[in-house]
């Protein structure tokens, strides 16, 4: 054993790292060492946040990104394609919570306080827990190539492969 790892998570939020792409490239540079196909895979966790913003619109995997990139996706867009371009592939999440994180603290508070819950009663929100979507990356990195079915008991979750990209629709 060279003390090497056979697969690579990378997930680290852009806010983290003045040179975001760079700091990713590195991780895949170390990943790949000397060798033209390492063993294993690795993944980069990136976010549905390169879409921007959509007006209340579905976004799925065939959405155009803007053009051109807001200051907040380009640094993740950048981070994607090094990873791909080392031969990794890419996981954009939306909605992460927890039992302390997420979107739900935010109504949970105004109620608390007493004030309404702005909002369509038609209206949707795509949720994954986080041990949920660290199970996902584990699968991810194990198999293949192809398409991955991951159930929780609050969401089902698609995991569909196009060109090296995998996104994540929530429904």
């Amino acid at each position: 054993d060279d003390g090497s790892a056979r697969h690579v998570l990378i997930c680290i939020p852009p806010s983290q790292s003045a040179d975001y792409s760079e700091e990713v490239a590195r991780g895949c540079r170390l990943w790949r060492g000397a060798t033209q196909k390492p063993p294993g895979g690795l993944l980069f966790t990136s976010s549905v946040a390169v879409y921007g913003e959509a007006d209340g619109q579905a976004v799925g995997e065939d959405t155009p990104l803007p053009s051109p990139p807001s200051p907040r996706s380009l640094p993740l867009l950048q981070a994607e394609g090094e990873a791909l371009r080392s031969g990794g592939r890419v996981l954009r999440l939306a909605g992460l919570y927890s039992a302390q994180r997420g979107p739900h603290t935010f109504w949970l508070k105004r109620a608390a306080e007493g004030r309404a819950v702005d909002g369509s009663a038609r209206g949707f929100v795509n949720l994954i827990h986080y041990e949920d979507a660290a199970a996902l990356c584990v699968r991810i990195l194990e198999h293949e190539g192809g398409a991955v079915l991951a159930m929780s008991p609050l969401l089902l979750c698609v995991i569909l492969v196009y060109s090296l990209i995998v996104f994540c629709v929530c429904t």
